[in-house]
């Protein structure tokens, strides 16, 4: 950021989704949590979540754990797309077989604190409450009664502040945990 107020801001080389396809073992796509934020994020879903000819899931298929990501970059760079988050993610995605929602948040300083921190709380409780139910992915494969939520350095604060909120209580059913546990549609998140 530069004294008269204008900044230059490093982009990565943007790593595009799969829509849907699967590449090394993992599908990508983006999905806008927000539209009038311009919040999205982009879902990394495992191979071992679709049959074995690659295509959607056949039923009884049980539903894996959900881990919600926040990237680091100290509140002004980064996104799910960045080649580094997008290759954490991915690997992660492999590594736990569980299903990978990656957020990208505003960021400053065209978007001061607290926007971050109100766009993790939106993402989480897009991915509990309305996109679990109406994302494809999320609904057929995640189990949103097992949420996780996991950051690096920026993206760490951003945890402690969405853990924050859910321990205060702004939505009925989420609490603290630990461990995958058992599956259920209406445990505790676990962070």
């Amino acid at each position: 950021m530069y004294s008269d107020g204008t900044f230059e801001r490093y982009t990565d080389n943007h790593v595009p989704s799969t829509h849907g396809t699967l590449e090394s073992g993992v599908a990508t796509r983006d999905v806008v949590i927000d539209p009038d934020t311009g919040v999205w994020a982009r879902i990394f879903r495992p191979k071992s979540t679709f049959s074995s000819s690659g295509t959607e899931p056949e039923p009884p298929l049980e539903k894996v754990p959900i881990v919600l990501h926040f990237h680091g970059g100290g509140f002004c760079v980064g996104s799910p797309g960045a080649p580094h988050t997008h290759a954490f993610c991915r690997a992660m995605c492999l590594a736990t077989r569980c299903l990978w929602v990656s957020v990208a948040y505003r960021l400053a300083p065209e978007h001061k604190l607290p926007a971050a921190y109100a766009d993790g709380v939106s993402a989480f409780r897009w991915l509990t409450e309305e996109g679990g139910a109406e994302d494809p992915w999320v609904s057929s494969v995640g189990d949103v009664g097992r949420v996780f939520l996991a950051g690096e350095s920026a993206g760490g604060t951003m945890v402690h502040y969405v853990a924050g909120e859910i321990g205060s209580g702004f939505g009925s059913g989420f609490g603290f945990g630990s461990g995958l546990g058992s599956s259920s549609s209406s445990g505790p998140v676990w962070v």
